[in-house]
Order: structure tokens, then C-alpha cells, then sequence
């Protein structure tokens, strides 16, 4: 398991802020990648970015135990003891089963700028198949928080960023 102490949970949420500008539908993918890029960046060397290549899968650690990533406005709610609802997958038709692509899920709250991991078995434990993803929520007391109500750096907004690469490029 990753040790929390050596993140830069202000860097990264900092970054993650900046991104705010890139949720609408054409942005979204792009946002996530930033996300997912940010947090191997200031891992303190212990991730490794791999979900470019991999489905289901974000990041390798050093002893190659595999993390996927969910982030969300609000993850975190306060009058229940579990999570919002989380897409595990999506199948985009007819959803069937669910092959076990992580061993850990990394769960940030972009409000509360507040992260956390469980294991897989907490992760599927309250699992839903529906008609095309299937979907769950973890509770709380699963997850093991590494920050919480972390004050983060401040930075430009990548929307604007995006914006001026987009009139430079065309």
C-alpha cells in the first residue's frame, strides 16, 4: 500500500480546482486524464500512470498493485454513511458482469478536497447491475482517508489554457 505522508495533496487538488473550467461533455475525458496524470505526478514516485493503455486501471504502485480512480463533486455525503453512487463500468448496451481490474479504488471528493482508498472487496461489496453500468457505494468506515479538507494551491484555470491552445492551434 502507498504511503499518503509522501503526496502533495495541495499540488493535487490545487490542480484538481484548476480543472473545474473542463466539465462539460467534450472536456470531461481530457479532465479526468489531467486528474489521473496529476495525482501520479505528485505520488512522491509511487504511482504510475498506466491508464492510457488500461481499461479499468489508473495507476500500477511499486509493489504493482493496480488503482483505479473516481473523483466527484460531493463524493463524500454527510447524511449517510456511504458514498454517492460510483460507475464501475459502463458497458453502453446490456451490462453483464464486472472482471475485477484494481485491487484498490482511490476515491476523491472535489468539494471537500478530500481523498481516500478501499480495496476491491469493499468497492463491489454494495455493487448494482443495471441495464447498461454497473454502479455502487462505498461506506465510509471501507475507506481508509489519506487527506481530508486539504487547502489547496491555487492555479490558473485549464479552461482558459485550453481555450488559448485551441485559438493558437487554428
Amino acid at each position: 500500500m502507498v504511503d499518503p505522508s509522501l503526496f502533495d495533496f495541495p499540488t493535487i487538488f490545487g490542480r484538481i480546482q484548476s480543472t473545474n473550467g473542463l466539465k462539460r461533455n467534450q472536456t470531461r475525458p481530457l479532465r479526468s486524464e489531467i486528474i489521473e496524470r496529476t495525482l501520479a505526478k505528485y505520488s512522491g514516485g509511487q504511482f504510475k500512470y498506466i491508464g492510457d493503455k488500461s481499461n479499468g486501471v489508473d495507476f500500477l504502485d511499486n509493489e504493482n498493485l493496480r488503482y483505479e480512480l473516481k473523483c466527484m463533486d460531493g463524493l463524500f455525503q454527510k447524511s449517510v454513511p456511504y458514498t454517492k453512487q460510483i460507475t464501475l463500468k459502463n458497458f453502453y448496451g446490456t451490462a453483464s458482469e464486472l472482471d475485477q481490474t484494481f485491487d484498490f479504488l482511490i476515491l476523491i471528493d472535489t468539494i471537500k478536497n478530500t481523498i481516500g482508498v478501499c480495496d476491491w472487496e469493499c468497492a463491489t461489496r454494495d455493487m448494482v447491475l443495471n441495464d447498461a453500468t454497473i454502479t455502487t457505494k462505498v461506506q465510509h468506515d471501507d475507506v481508509t482517508f489519506f487527506a481530508s479538507n486539504v487547502v489547496p494551491h491555487t492555479f490558473e484555470d485549464m479552461s482558459h489554457t485550453l481555450e488559448r491552445f485551441i485559438q493558437e492551434s487554428i
